[in-house]
């Protein structure tokens, strides 16, 4: 593309040099012609070149950095509580608007080895883009927000929190959550977006 505009805006200052010889033009006043061409050219090239290397950096591709951390608390004999406070950075340099998030907690251990031996079998069938173990879901849920009402400003740092109880059977738990690029086309799958997972022992 860069090389086609830069050949197409040569050609024109060629041609601009032909037409002003054979109007009489004088040598000074060809030369202001061809200084300005050139001078076009150079813009052009530059800007398309511009372009180009903020498309292969995507300096304009949101993108936010998430954090969470995650206190438990047992509430009664059978029942534990788990808090978790989520950091949501927007490291790019366009706003990032948040309309869907999900959050889940799943069951790691204690497991029978049949289980074990059932998560591995079904995690080596998965595409090798989707590369996590099949644990069993304790609880989850969606949250989703009206247009402009999420929106984290480049540089800004916002939060959120979400919680869920659990039973005791459970010594250990993945608990995660994500959140969906709203400037992602809908037609698009899987959804992209921004999210993380901390397992955290109960016991």
């Amino acid at each position: 593309m860069i090389i086609v505009s830069a050949f197409a805006l040569t050609v024109l200052a060629a041609v601009s040099v032909i037409v002003s010889w054979a109007a009489g033009v004088g040598v000074v006043e060809t030369l202001a012609i061809v200084q300005g061409v050139a001078t076009l050219v150079a813009i052009a090239v530059g800007s398309v070149f511009a372009f180009y290397k903020l498309e292969w950096f995507r300096e304009f591709q949101p993108h936010l950095t998430i954090s969470q951390e995650v206190s438990v608390r047992r509430i009664s004999d059978e029942y534990v509580h788990i808090w978790v406070h989520v950091d949501m950075s927007n490291t790019s340099k366009v706003a990032v608007e948040i309309r869907d998030a999900s959050f889940r907690i799943q069951h790691i251990s204690p497991l029978t080895d049949r289980e074990v031996a059932t998560l591995h079998h079904d995690f080596l069938r998965k595409t090798s883009n989707v590369k996590y173990f099949p644990y069993p879901s304790l609880d989850e849920f969606d949250r989703t927000w009206n247009p402009e009402e999420f929106v984290i400003e480049p540089g800004e740092t916002d939060t959120d929190r979400y919680e869920f109880i659990v039973g005791r059977k459970s010594t250990s738990v993945a608990v995660g959550c994500f959140f969906e690029d709203s400037s992602q086309d809908s037609d698009d799958e899987p959804p992209r977006g921004w999210g993380t997972v901390t397992v955290v022992d109960l016991d």
